[in-house]
C-alpha cells in the first residue's frame, strides 16, 4: 500500500529533480557542447543555445512581467477565449449528439459529415478564419469552437448511443416524466460526458493559444509567447509556456469540481423529487 507521505511528496520531489537538472543543463551546456564538438572534430564554434533559460532566470524575470501587467492581461485574454469557445461548443455539441442518437435521418445525414470534419486538423482552417474574421478574437474563438465542438459531439454521441435502451423505459415505468427520463439518462452517462467536457476544454485551450500566435492583435498567451520569441527574450517564452500549463491545470480542477457538484445535485434532485409533480419534473408519461 502506498504511504500517504509518498503519495503527496512524489510529485513535488519529481518537479524539484526536474528543476535541478534543468538548472544544471542551462548553466553547463556551453562547456559540454565545446567538449563534444572537440571530441567529434566538428567545425567550430560550438552552438550557444541561448534559448536555454535557467529556472533562476525565469524566476527572476517573473515579478517584472507581473508588475508590467503583460502576463496577467495575456492570461485573462486566453482564459476568456478558451471558456467562450468551450461553452458555445458544449451548448451546441450536447443537443447535436442527442439528435444524432434519437433521429435516424440526422444520424445518416450529419454523422458522416462530423466524422469527415474530425479528420481535418483544425489548425489548417486558421488561414480561412483569419480572412473571414480578421486578426482578432473572432478567429481565435471560431478555431477553438471548431475543434472543441467535434470532440464533444463525437464523445457525447458514443456515450448516448451505447446507453442501455431499456434504461429509459424502466425509468418511465416508474412514473418519471419525459424530462426526468432524459435527466436520468444524462446522469447514467455522466462519466462519459465528463470525458467529453475535458476533451472539449483541452482543445479549446490548445487551439486558442495556437490561434493567438498567428493573430497578435487578439493578444493572449500565444501572442505573449510569440512576442518573447521574436524579441529573443527567452525567459518570457518559458514564463508563457508555464502560464499555459498552470491555466490548463486550474481549468481541469475547476471542471472536475463542477462535474462532481452537478452530478451530485442532479442525483439528489431526481431521487428526492416526487414522481408526478408537474412543478418539478413535468407531467408523468405513465
Amino acid at each position: 500500500m502506498i504511504d500517504r507521505k509518498s503519495k503527496y511528496l512524489g510529485t513535488p520531489l519529481f518537479l524539484l529533480a526536474i528543476l535541478i537538472i534543468w538548472q544544471a543543463v542551462a548553466f553547463g551546456h556551453r562547456p559540454l557542447l565545446e567538449v563534444i564538438w572537440g571530441a567529434m572534430a566538428l567545425a567550430p564554434p560550438a552552438p550557444d543555445w541561448k534559448f536555454l533559460s535557467s529556472p533562476l532566470e525565469i524566476l527572476a524575470a517573473t515579478p517584472q512581467e507581473l508588475k508590467d501587467g503583460a502576463l496577467t492581461q495575456a492570461l485573462g485574454r486566453t482564459t476568456a477565449h478558451c471558456l467562450i469557445a468551450f461553452i458555445i461548443a458544449w451548448i451546441v455539441g450536447l443537443p447535436l449528439a442527442r439528435a444524432l442518437v434519437s433521429s435516424r435521418l440526422w444520424r445518416h445525414t450529419l454523422l458522416p459529415v462530423v466524422h469527415g470534419l474530425s479528420g481535418i486538423p483544425p489548425v489548417t482552417l486558421l488561414p480561412l478564419l483569419l480572412i473571414a474574421f480578421g486578426l482578432d478574437s473572432g478567429s481565435v474563438i471560431a478555431l477553438a469552437i471548431f475543434g472543441a465542438l467535434l470532440s464533444i459531439t463525437l464523445v457525447c454521441y458514443e456515450a448516448q448511443a451505447h446507453l442501455n435502451s431499456d434504461f429509459g423505459g424502466m425509468i418511465a415505468n416508474l412514473g418519471y416524466s419525459r424530462l426526468a427520463v432524459w435527466l436520468w439518462e444524462l446522469s447514467a452517462v455522466s462519466g462519459e460526458l465528463h470525458t467529453a467536457a475535458r476533451e472539449g476544454l483541452r482543445w479549446s485551450l490548445i487551439l486558442s493559444v495556437v490561434g493567438e500566435m498567428h493573430g497578435s492583435v487578439a493578444g493572449g498567451l500565444g501572442a505573449y509567447v510569440d512576442s518573447g520569441r521574436l524579441n529573443q527574450n527567452y525567459a518570457v517564452v518559458y514564463i508563457g509556456v508555464i502560464a499555459c500549463g498552470a491555466l490548463s491545470a486550474a481549468l481541469k480542477v475547476a471542471l472536475d469540481w463542477a462535474a462532481y457538484s452537478i452530478h451530485t445535485l442532479l442525483k439528489r434532485f431526481l431521487l428526492g423529487a416526487p414522481f408526478h409533480s408537474p412543478s418539478i419534473i413535468g407531467t408523468s408519461t405513465v
